[in-house]
């Protein structure tokens, strides 16, 4: 089996990686797509090339990162969100660093650079940047690159870094592709975008400070059990004709310590197991490639909210094959600490101290919309937790709206699962029931009945668990 990281794997549908969708509209010299793609750290939208694959991420010290790569692959963007403590640094001064640093990495291989163009007197929708491109000549008769700059000043010795790569050969081409993304770039005022994050921790502590145990006890006193089908429809295709990615069941309930070893009888439970709380199991199924990944995760909420453990294992089967990934989380005494094997591998741990505002558990980050809906709390909500896929603590962004219909009441809860990750919107019932989720990279989940998915799968020879 190929070494596959199992939990990035299983996270397919929520996977960062996304493609632009189709336009209706042409920008300049390419397609572009209708809704812009937003990184909110820098208060930054700008529109993509259609069909271009990208991907935003979050680097230490919420700095943003974004890379693209466009349909035709002639060419790709990156982002970078460099800082400097000289605070009267201009993009020229910035341009002139990016120009000395080749010089010298090029120096090192025997590789030439000539510049090709470069302007500090450029405005992109009334914002200052300076650009240039220099093509590289490698010393080794490979083929002649081009790479170049537009840098934004964001702030006091804060830039945006937008690097364009290509062969020389395409330059002529994919450089006017290029400036047109650029020229969709937008950026808000920093001081907004900061107001906004503090409106939304704002917002969460009052929520979560009114929020009482009997709150979540009247909830989660019915149990609740779903399974979700994840698919990516086919254009044009029928429902059933679309690509099947996996399933899930997810069940929602009160319960105890102890529930999260179902392999241990209740018999043998000690003093601890018995402490009742709230539980959220998640089990299913994902496919990639050839790869089955089979995912049973189960997270404990203590009644009071102020201890939260969980555990998630996740198997990846491919060629008679497997190799097992094992989560363990607890957050105990203002302390988060989490533990992942993978294989033979050795332990990797991680802890943080629990976050002064608005940080969520796992249990009540899986029940947000339910809960949200239930209490009708419309508004703009940001939220601190462990963001399993990025193995970090994120702050993540919730805006719950009603959906004016003439039909059945229905919310719509629109997600970032970190500021500058994409989007997803979910669509729940006027009780909180899920109907819909939509990412970014055109995945759909839905409800389905067991027996409905078991013929589904079936009838397309899929394995079911």
């Amino acid at each position: 089996m190929k070494a596959t990281n199992p939990i990035a794997a299983a996270a397919l549908a929520l996977s960062m990686l996304a493609v632009a969708p189709p336009a209706s509209a042409q920008t300049g010299a390419v397609e572009l797509i209708d809704e812009p793609v937003n990184i909110i750290s820098l208060g930054l939208s700008m529109r993509l090339p259609v069909g271009a694959g990208y991907e935003t991420t979050r680097m230490t010290g919420a700095k943003a990162a974004f890379n693209m790569v466009a349909a035709d692959q002639l060419w790709t963007l990156a982002l970078h969100n460099p800082s400097s403590e000289d605070d009267s640094l201009t993009t020229v001064g910035v341009a002139d660093h990016l120009l000395e640093q080749l010089a010298r990495a090029n120096a090192t291989t025997g590789a030439t650079e000539t510049v090709l163009f470069r302007n500090d007197e450029l405005r992109i929708n009334g914002k200052p940047a300076s650009r240039f491109y220099v093509k590289v000549t490698p010393a080794l008769r490979k083929d002649p690159i081009v790479t170049g700059y537009t840098i934004f000043w964001t702030a006091p010795g804060e830039f945006a870094i937008f690097q364009f790569d290509c062969k020389a050969d395409d330059y002529d081409t994919a450089r006017p592709e290029y400036e047109t993304v650029m020229a969709t770039a937008v950026f808000r005022d920093p001081q907004v975008v900061a107001q906004e994050r503090v409106a939304g921790i704002d917002a969460a502590n009052a929520l979560f400070g009114a929020l009482t145990p009997e709150d979540l006890n009247q909830l989660l006193a019915t149990p609740h059990v779903q399974f979700y089908r994840t698919y990516m429809p086919v254009q044009g295709g029928a429902r059933g004709e679309s690509q099947e990615i996996g399933y899930q069941r997810v069940e929602m309930r009160t319960g105890y310590r102890g529930d999260l070893d179902p392999n241990k009888p209740r018999n043998r439970w000690g003093r601890a197991d018995k402490d009742p709380g709230f539980i959220v199991r998640v089990t299913g199924r994902q496919l990639q490639d050839q790869m089955l990944i089979d995912v049973d995760a189960i997270y404990f909420l203590s009644q009071d909210r102020q201890e939260e453990v969980w555990r998630v294992v996740m198997e990846a089967h491919q060629d008679n094959q497997r190799e097992a990934w094992l989560e363990t989380g607890a957050h105990l005494n203002g302390t988060i600490k989490v533990s992942v094997t993978q294989g033979s591998q050795p332990t990797q741990s991680k802890q943080w101290k629990t976050p002064p505002d608005a940080y969520i558990s796992q249990v009540e980050h899986l029940i947000l919309g339910r809960l949200l809906v239930s209490r009708g709390d419309v508004g703009a909500y940001n939220f601190y937790y462990y963001n399993a896929q990025m193995s970090d603590l994120l702050l993540r962004r919730d805006v719950l709206e009603p959906i004016q219909s003439r039909g059945p009441e229905k919310w719509r809860l629109t997600s970032k699962n970190a500021e500058n990750l994409p989007e997803s919107v979910k669509t729940y019932d006027a009780r909180g029931n899920l109907l819909r989720v939509e990412e970014a990279n055109g995945v759909i989940k839905e409800p389905i009945a067991l027996d409905q998915l078991r013929r589904l799968w079936r009838s397309k020879g899929l394995p079911l668990s």
